[in-house]
C-alpha cells in the first residue's frame, strides 16, 4: 500500500497550484460586514461572560452565606445541647437533694396518723 500524506487527503491534487486568476475577488463590503458581525459577536460573548461571572459571584456569595448559617446553627445547636445536658444534671441533683430531704416524711406521716387515731379515740371518750 502506498503512503498517503495528510495534505493530499485534505486538498485535492493541484489545489495548491491554483493561479491567482482563478481565485474570485473578495467583496470589501462583505469583509466589512463580516468584521462588524465578528465585533458584534465578540461584544455579545463578552456580555455573556460578564453576566455569567456576576451570576457565579452571586451564587458563590449565597453559598458562602448558607455555609456560614449552617456552621453557626450547628455551633449554637451544640451549645444548646451542652446547656440542656448541664441543666438536666442540675435537675437530677436537685431531685436527689429533694428525695433526701423528704426521707423523714413517711415516718412523720405515720406519727401523724397515730396521733390522729389517738385524738379520735380521745374525742370518742369525751362524748
Amino acid at each position: 500500500m502506498e503512503a498517503v500524506a495528510v495534505a493530499d487527503i485534505l486538498e485535492p491534487e493541484g489545489a495548491r497550484e491554483r493561479p491567482a486568476e482563478l481565485i474570485p475577488p473578495v467583496d470589501p463590503e462583505a469583509l466589512a460586514e463580516l468584521a462588524a458581525l465578528g465585533a458584534q459577536l465578540a461584544a455579545q460573548v463578552d456580555e455573556l461572560l460578564r453576566s455569567l461571572r456576576a451570576g457565579l459571584a452571586a451564587r458563590t456569595t449565597l453559598s458562602v452565606g448558607c455555609i456560614h448559617a449552617y456552621r453557626d446553627g450547628a455551633e449554637s445547636l451544640g451549645e444548646a445541647a451542652d446547656a440542656g445536658v448541664r441543666a438536666l444534671y442540675a435537675l437530677v441533683a436537685r431531685c436527689e437533694e429533694l428525695d433526701r430531704a423528704m426521707q423523714p416524711v413517711p415516718a412523720l406521716a405515720a406519727r401523724i396518723r397515730c396521733l390522729k387515731g389517738a385524738l379520735d379515740r380521745l374525742d370518742a371518750l369525751c362524748k
